[in-house]
């Protein structure tokens, strides 16, 4: 699998935050989900 991220797709806001981490958990990326979610998780 060929995975490519831009600066532009990482979230600089908590606007855009949840589509950012449905995205990686919808493409099968647990460590990074877990990573950019964890602060989320844990409120």
């Amino acid at each position: 699998m060929k995975v490519t991220f831009i600066a532009s797709a990482f979230p600089t806001s908590d606007n855009n935050h949840a589509p950012f981490v449905a995205e990686l958990n919808a493409n099968g990326l647990p460590n990074a989900y877990e990573t950019f979610n964890w602060k989320a998780a844990k409120r």
